[in-house]
C-alpha cells in the first residue's frame, strides 16, 4: 500500500478514535498535522484539495486547546521530583511547538496559495521554542543543567513587535535559535497578508490600516528580519566542523528553505499572484475552472499592475530572480525520489513556480518594448536557443546584478535591454518546467504544465531539453 492509500485512510480513522473530540489529545491534533501536510505537499489533487477542506478543522481545534498560549513552567516553579518537571515541562512545550508550526503552516496555506488566513499572530502568547539542545535533552538531569545555563525564551510577540517598530534602542535578541526565527518570518507574513486582505475587504472607502504605507513598511521589516537571520546563519555554520557534515547539509536545507519563503514574501507584496497564473495560461485557479473572461480581466490587471508599479515590479523580478537561481538548481539536481531534504524543502517547488511566472509575467506585461542593439532588431532573438540553461543563467544574472528599483526603467542600461528578453525567459520556463518535472506533487505538476505552455519550442534545440 503506497503513501497516498495510506494517507486516504487514516482522516476517518483519527475521526473515528475515542481520542477524537472537541477538546482531542496532543496525540489527535499532531496526527491532523501531519495528515495535512502530506496531503496539502505531496499526494494528488484530490488530497490536497480535501487537506484545504480540513484545515480549519485544524486551527479551531489548536484554538479550543491551550496550546497558543501556554507557558512552559520556569525554574522557580521546580518541585522536588525532577522527572515530573521534566515531563511536565516537555508536555508544555510540545503544545507550544504544535501551535507555532500550525501557525507556519497555517501562513504558507494563505500566503502561498493565496488563501484566507485561519490563524492570527497576535493569537501566539506563548515564548519562543526554546533552545534545541534543551529540547533534545536525554535526561531530567542534563535538562535541568542545560536550562540554568541558558536565558528563557523571549515572548514571540515581543519580538514581532521590534521587527514592527525597529528602534535604535531596542533590538532583537541575537541568541535566538534557528526555529525563532523562521517563526518571526512567519509572523511578519502573516501580518502583511492580513493588511492586504483589509485593503481588499474595505473596497477603499474606508482606510482601515493601522500601519499605513503597509508594504513599505513590511519591506523594511522583512530586510531587518533577514539581515538578522544572514548574520545568524554565517556565525552558525562557522561553529560546524565541515560544510561536509551532516548537520551543515541539514543546515543549508532548513536555510534555502526559510530563504525562499523570504524572497516569496518580498514578491507577494505587490504582486497580483493569481491574476499572474491565470495570465500565464493556468486553466484552475483554487479548484475552480478559469474562463475567457477571466483571463481578459486578469491579463488588463497584470499589465496595470507593471505600468503602474515599476520600482515595485521591478524589486518583485528581483527577488523571483534570487529565488530562482538558488531553488532551480536545488531542484535539478534532486532525483524524484528524494525528499527535497525533508520536510523543510516541501514548499520549494511552488516558491520556485511562484518566481518564474513573476519573472516571465513582468517581461511580457511590460509597457514598452525594447530596443535591440542588434542589427535586425528584436528579430535576432527568434534564433534557436540551442543551451536554454545558459540563456536562463544569463537572465538571472543580469537582473540580480541590477539595481531592483531601476530593473524596469526604459533606457537603463542593466534593466530590460540587459537580459529580460525572449530567450532569457523562454530558457527559464524550459529549464524551470524541466526540474518541476521531478516533483511528485500534482499542484505543482500543473504549474509545470503552465510553464511548459510558456515555451516557445521552436526556440528550443531538442537536445537540450532531454
Amino acid at each position: 500500500m503506497g503513501p497516498v492509500c495510506i494517507h486516504d485512510v487514516l482522516r476517518p480513522q483519527i475521526f473515528a478514535n475515542a481520542g477524537f473530540s472537541a477538546k482531542p489529545d496532543l496525540w489527535v491534533l499532531q496526527t491532523i498535522l501531519l495528515v495535512e501536510c502530506f496531503g496539502k505537499s505531496r499526494a494528488g489533487q484530490k488530497q490536497h484539495d480535501m487537506s484545504h477542506l480540513f484545515h480549519g478543522l485544524l486551527i479551531n481545534l489548536i484554538r479550543r486547546s491551550d496550546c497558543q498560549s501556554i507557558r512552559p513552567p520556569t525554574l522557580e516553579d521546580a518541585t522536588d521530583d525532577l522527572e515530573d518537571d521534566w515531563r511536565t515541562w516537555v508536555d508544555a512545550e510540545q503544545k507550544k511547538r504544535l501551535a507555532f508550526l500550525c501557525f507556519m503552516w497555517d501562513t504558507q496555506h494563505a500566503v502561498l496559495f493565496c488563501q484566507s488566513l485561519c490563524m492570527s499572530a497576535f493569537e501566539l502568547r506563548s515564548n519562543l521554542p526554546c533552545d534545541q539542545s534543551i529540547w533534545e535533552a536525554d535526561s531530567a538531569e542534563s535538562w535541568h543543567q542545560l536550562r540554568q545555563k541558558e536565558p528563557a525564551s523571549p515572548l514571540f510577540l515581543s519580538c514581532l513587535k521590534m521587527y514592527l517598530n525597529p528602534s535604535a534602542s531596542v533590538s532583537v535578541p541575537k541568541n535566538l535559535n534557528a526555529l525563532s526565527r523562521a517563526l518571526l518570518l512567519h509572523g511578519l507574513m502573516s501580518i502583511a497578508w492580513d493588511m492586504q486582505r483589509r485593503d481588499q475587504t474595505s473596497l477603499g472607502v474606508v482606510d482601515t490600516n493601522p500601519l499605513g504605507n503597509w508594504q513599505t513598511r513590511l519591506a523594511a521589516s522583512y530586510k531587518a528580519w533577514n539581515h538578522d537571520f544572514e548574520a545568524f546563519c554565517s556565525s552558525y555554520q562557522a561553529r560546524l566542523p565541515s560544510p561536509t557534515h551532516n548537520l551543515a547539509k541539514e543546515f543549508q536545507a532548513f536555510q534555502t528553505a526559510v530563504s525562499s519563503l523570504y524572497h516569496s514574501a518580498h514578491i507577494l507584496l505587490h504582486t497580483p499572484f493569481l491574476d499572474l497564473q491565470i495570465y500565464a495560461g493556468a486553466r484552475h485557479i483554487l479548484g475552480r475552472p478559469v474562463a475567457r473572461i477571466d483571463y481578459a480581466r486578469s491579463q488588463k490587471v497584470v499589465k496595470k499592475w507593471v505600468a503602474d508599479n515599476l520600482k515595485e515590479a521591478g524589486r518583485a523580478v528581483w527577488h523571483a530572480a534570487a529565488l530562482v537561481e538558488q531553488g532551480a538548481s536545488i531542484l535539478d539536481t534532486e532525483s524524484s525520489s528524494s525528499d527535497l531534504g525533508g520536510s523543510r524543502l516541501w514548499h520549494l517547488p511552488w516558491a520556485v513556480y511562484l518566481g518564474t511566472l513573476t519573472i516571465w509575467g513582468v517581461w511580457y506585461a511590460r509597457p514598452v518594448l525594447p530596443r535591440s542593439s542588434g542589427p535586425h532588431g528584436d528579430d535576432d532573438e527568434d534564433e534557436i536557443i540551442w543551451d536554454p540553461q545558459a540563456e536562463m543563467n544569463c537572465l538571472l544574472r543580469t537582473v540580480l546584478e541590477s539595481d531592483a528599483d531601476r530593473l524596469l526603467e526604459i533606457g537603463y542600461e542593466k534593466g530590460i535591454a540587459g537580459g529580460l528578453g525572449k530567450r532569457g525567459t523562454n530558457g527559464l520556463a524550459a529549464v524551470v518546467s524541466r526540474c518541476l518535472g521531478k516533483v511528485r506533487w500534482a499542484v505543482v505538476h500543473d504549474g509545470m504544465m503552465v510553464l511548459r505552455g510558456l515555451v516557445q519550442w521552436r526556440l528550443v534545440g531538442g537536445g537540450a531539453m532531454s
